[in-house]
């Protein structure tokens, strides 16, 4: 195994040490380089704290922090030569599916373990294992399209749209697609148990327990005034259930 896939923070440290100019990095490859990141909260390429990147045109696609922790993401550009570069230079491989991304931990089997997320979203790596920004492990996520927060103007239980969230009693709700078939627009309700911290478009559930069926419109609006299903506007809810 190579220093990326076992201790990516010395393998960049070493990479920097070679660079000719350390402000401008380390040459990689075409248009890629290793230089000390935004993130950082040091300019120093050598101090303790120095968080490295990999910049590809210019944009940070992986970064590098002491502790052995690794974060990638697309940064907007879900390209066959950014997926190219995020695995090659890091323990996570980037994927897309019917215009969902996925992240993996590198040269990963099929059929195995993956986590959803956007165009934007960091993804978390250390000890070979997906986790949180703090460290955290990662728990069960499923992905929702919309990103927003609901507009005041839209009544969710006229129009119920996929992350809306409905509070019944002491649990909460969120509406979402099922997934395996992506032209399916059948809402379900999944247990919403939070969002996830670095990206808002992914809720944290339980995909052991078997989602509700979504109802009607008329039952929806009959059960906000009867102890049924309440609407929540899951874009601004923090707390957990």
């Amino acid at each position: 195994m190579s220093l990326i896939t076992t201790a990516p923070w010395l393998w960049a440290r070493d990479q920097m040490k070679s660079a000719r100019f350390k402000d401008r990095g380390k040459l990689l490859c075409l248009n890629t380089r290793l230089v000390v990141s935004f993130d950082s909260p040091t300019d120093e390429w050598d101090e303790d704290t120095t968080v490295y990147a990999c910049q590809y045109h210019g944009t940070e696609v992986v970064r590098y922090y002491p502790g052995n922790r690794v974060a990638v993401s697309f940064q907007g550009w879900p390209t066959i030569t950014t997926k190219l570069r995020i695995r090659h230079f890091s323990p996570v491989s980037l994927g897309t599916e019917s215009g969902q991304v996925f992240a993996y931990c590198a040269h990963h089997s099929p059929g195995g373990q993956r986590w959803p997320g956007g165009d934007y979203t960091w993804f978390w790596w250390q000890e070979g294992r997906m986790v949180f920004r703090d460290g955290g492990p990662m728990p069960d996520l499923k992905p929702v399209r919309i990103k927003l927060k609901v507009p005041k103007r839209r009544d969710t239980l006229v129009k119920t749209l996929e992350g809306d969230a409905f509070r019944e009693g002491g649990r909460y709700w969120v509406a979402a697609k099922r997934r395996k078939f992506w032209k399916d627009d059948h809402l379900l309700l999944y247990p919403y148990y939070g969002d996830h911290p670095d990206a808002r478009s992914l809720f944290v559930t339980d995909i052991n327990e078997e989602p509700r069926e979504m109802m009607s419109h008329l039952e929806l609006l009959a059960g906000a005034h009867s102890g049924g299903l309440k609407p929540v506007d899951r874009f601004l809810w923090k707390a957990p259930a």
